[in-house]
Formats: C-alpha cells, sequence, structure tokens
C-alpha cells in the first residue's frame, strides 16, 4: 500500500485505535516501519487493517502471554516445592 493510508494498531493497553501511515521504509535488520501522522514508528507486521483483525491480534497476544505466565507459575512452584523438600 502506498502512504497516505488509515490502519489499526493496538496501544500498550491493548485498545485498538486508528493511525494514519504517512510513510514507511525498510530496515534491513528489522524488516518494514510504518512512520504515522504522529510521528511513531510502527512494525508492519503490528498494524491492522480492520478492526477485526486488530482484535484478533490483540487476543492471540493475550494468548501468548498467558502461555507464558502459566509456564512461569509451574517453574515457581517446582522451586517453592525444592525448598520445602529441603526445610524437612
Amino acid at each position: 500500500m502506498k502512504p497516505p493510508y488509515t490502519v489499526w494498531v493496538l496501544t500498550p493497553h491493548f485498545k485498538p485505535v486508528v493511525v494514519t501511515i504517512i510513510d514507511q521504509y525498510e530496515s534491513n535488520n528489522t524488516g518494514l516501519w510504518l512512520v504515522t501522522e504522529s510521528g511513531r514508528l510502527r512494525r508492519s507486521d503490528r498494524v491492522y487493517l480492520t478492526l477485526c483483525e486488530a482484535i484478533k491480534a490483540g487476543f492471540a497476544l493475550l494468548d501468548k502471554e498467558q502461555a507464558d505466565l502459566n509456564r512461569s507459575l509451574i517453574s515457581l512452584q517446582k522451586h517453592r516445592a525444592a525448598l520445602q523438600t529441603a526445610q524437612k
């Protein structure tokens, strides 16, 4: 797509908002970056054409975070059990 155009992005608090893309550039290391009207840089894989896509991606990110937290919780439970065993 040629700028300018509008897309949906997720804020750090997972609120979907519309932004206008005014420019883009390619980085050798990190791929395509998009410049918004406010001057912020957005990774091209973190912008969505529709609200529905943005919401779906937000839920996928939350599911990944939940899985990471579950793994951490299991690890903490194992450490706690090891300490309790050593305490006896």
